[in-house]
């Protein structure tokens, strides 16, 4: 079935008992929210870090998101369901034709319970960031480690990272960022690695690279019944996942940052690098989030090259990928003074 095709049957759909749905789209998934249910499907795409381009594939990533998500939330992941399309209908774990699509069955997370918003909204947000960090602490100190992972984030491992990138950015200059902009951002990069050398190896070895999210932004944290969940961690590509614990953090300080919010980045900072034993792992953090903003510009970048996307969100992307250049450019300078 034509993905648009599949698009047009479940908005108008009253699966799952919602009355119809709305969409929203990232490049590499489509979102259907319902009154209380939540429909995700993986698009048929193939962007090179991330490889949904069959329907056997999407099946498997979407089983890996469910088991994967369990490990930070509860009651929030119910499964996965097949979906078949009979006549000029669609219906979930139909028995009478073969499955056209997969997806990842949710319960809806109320929109102000996402820190994003509840952390904007509250008075007084410390015990939403003494939550997450109880939340952060046991996670990563029980999270999976060992030789299998740790090569994911050594030198040579987050070296990759950063050149795939790069790689990936290059296509969007004179889109998101100017020529001089990507040169000044692969010379810092550069120079930092020169800096902290060993570091990366000396921390892999010693068991800090760890099974980790992946994609920790506040919008993919929430506060329900008196707990902090974590959603949407990446599920598609192991490398991307397993990361030094650091690294992993990085990804909430600057999201945190982005946002605004910096006094409760630099607390959260400081409390997390407390509770973890690593005191000393400011620079560290520094050169982590300098690659997560670039991270998240790669992402608005190839959003905006999505034609599934309307223009009106491609405009929007366009500005997050603005910001977050501007932000990279930032640390890098910080990371220079230090």
């Amino acid at each position: 079935m034509d993905f648009s095709q599949l698009d047009e049957y479940i908005r108008g759909s009253r699966l799952l008992g919602q009355q119809g749905f709305t969409n929203q789209q990232t490049h590499i998934s489509s979102v259907y929210i319902g009154q209380n249910r939540v429909i995700k499907i993986k698009k048929p795409v193939n962007l090179g870090f991330v490889d949904y381009s069959t329907l056997q594939r999407r099946k498997h990533f979407c089983e890996q998101e469910v088991l994967l998500n369990r490990r930070m939330s509860h009651g929030i992941y119910m499964g996965v369901s097949s979906l078949h399309q009979v006549g000029d209908a669609v219906f979930l774990d139909h028995q009478s034709s073969e499955a056209c699509e997969y997806a990842v069955i949710m319960n809806r997370i109320p929109e102000d319970l996402l820190l994003d918003k509840l952390i904007f909204m509250s008075v007084s947000p410390g015990h939403l960031l003494d939550g997450i960090i109880e939340k952060l602490t046991t996670f990563y100190l029980e999270a999976e480690n060992g030789p299998n992972i740790a090569y994911h984030g050594n030198f040579s491992g987050i070296r990759k990272k950063t050149d795939d990138n790069f790689c990936i950015i290059s296509h969007h200059v004179g889109l998101t960022l100017s020529q001089e902009e990507y040169d000044t951002l692969v010379i810092v990069t550069d120079a930092l690695y020169k800096k902290l050398g060993s570091a990366f190896d000396q921390r892999a070895d010693g068991g800090r690279v760890r099974d980790c999210h992946g994609d920790l932004r506040l919008e993919h944290l929430c506060y329900m019944d008196g707990a902090i969940h974590a959603i949407d961690c990446i599920e598609f590509s192991e490398s991307l996942r397993c990361c030094d614990i650091l690294n992993d953090l990085a990804f909430l300080l600057m999201d945190m940052d982005y946002l605004g919010f910096t006094e409760f980045s630099a607390y959260l900072e400081r409390r997390m690098l407390e509770a973890l034993g690593e005191e000393g792992g400011s620079q560290l953090v520094a050169f982590y989030k300098l690659y997560r903003a670039m991270v998240r510009a790669k992402v608005e970048g190839l959003t905006i090259q999505d034609e599934y996307i309307p223009q009106e969100e491609k405009d929007k992307g366009l500005r997050r990928a603005r910001r977050y250049i501007e932000l990279a450019l930032h640390y890098g300078d910080e990371m220079a003074r230090l």
